[in-house]
């Protein structure tokens, strides 16, 4: 029978042994889950955007109607407007609304197969989409909301 070396005959006598070689790897690399030191949200920035759906009158729609959600929508309409705001050399909010409203038309013309014809839609002739800026400045937020685009619901058939 082989001697053991100290520190493995101690890690065999402890139950939770990988408990505490995880802790000290996560020591010794700096992480302290869930006390990190990179927090997730350790900085807000001064300006974001979100979007929505809305019939034509205003009213805003259920992103489920075109099985998605308000973060997918968004992604879809953002990984258009980055690109065209970097070909235009300028900052993704000062892209201007008539390349939006280009690139919301196509963001909204990609859900048209999968959207809901029945139910609360039954009643919708158009759909809009719906952008709402936020900017903060010091400890006052201003709140700025403007139709990108629209389009015919159900759409013409070409």
């Amino acid at each position: 029978m082989s001697k053991l070396h100290p520190i493995e005959n101690f890690l065999r006598r402890i139950p939770l042994k990988w408990f505490f070689v995880v802790l000290f790897a996560g020591l010794i690399a700096k992480e302290q889950y869930p006390l990190s030191h990179y927090p997730m949200y350790a900085k807000f920035d001064d300006y974001d955007y979100y979007v929505y759906i809305a019939d034509q009158n205003g009213e805003a729609l259920p992103c489920k109607v075109m099985h998605t959600s308000g973060g997918k929508l968004k992604k879809r309409f953002n990984a258009k407007i980055k690109p065209a705001a970097r070909a235009a050399d300028v900052r993704e909010r000062e892209l201007d609304r008539e390349t939006q409203a280009a690139i919301g038309r196509e963001t909204l013309e990609s859900y048209m197969n999968r959207t809901d014809r029945d139910g609360r839609m039954a009643t919708v002739s158009e759909i809009k989409l719906i952008r709402v800026d936020l900017e903060a400045k010091g400890t006052e937020i201003t709140k700025t909301e403007w139709e990108v685009t629209s389009i015919p619901f159900p759409p013409e058939e070409s």
